[in-house]
């Protein structure tokens, strides 16, 4: 894996290889379960980064494991869909300005 020749520490290797099975390992759990969530969110939202994606479902468990309730959920994801539209507003604007 990249992560072993790029030297990465354990806890992000377990991250990027456990992200999409994030109950498949018992090491580094809440930082598996962070990107995990962030993942799924970033699907939610339409920021796939290429055509027919496959999308995990998304683990039931990772928002009692991180300790995140419904409502902490939905602001993150709003939050998360008002920075993309942030961003590409001002993506944009620099776009027109040249």
């Amino acid at each position: 894996i990249l992560a072993d020749k790029w030297a990465l520490p354990m806890d992000l290797e377990y991250a990027l290889v456990y992200h999409h099975n994030p109950h498949g390992i018992d090491k580094a759990v809440e930082l598996v379960t962070t990107v995990h969530l962030a993942d799924q969110m970033a699907h939610q939202i339409g920021a796939d980064l290429w055509d027919n994606e496959v999308i995990e479902p998304e683990w039931g468990d990772a928002c009692d494991t991180l300790g995140l309730e419904e409502e902490d959920y939905n602001n993150c994801l709003n939050d998360m869909k008002n920075n993309i539209d942030k961003s590409t507003e001002f993506l944009a604007m620099i776009n027109y300005a040249e």
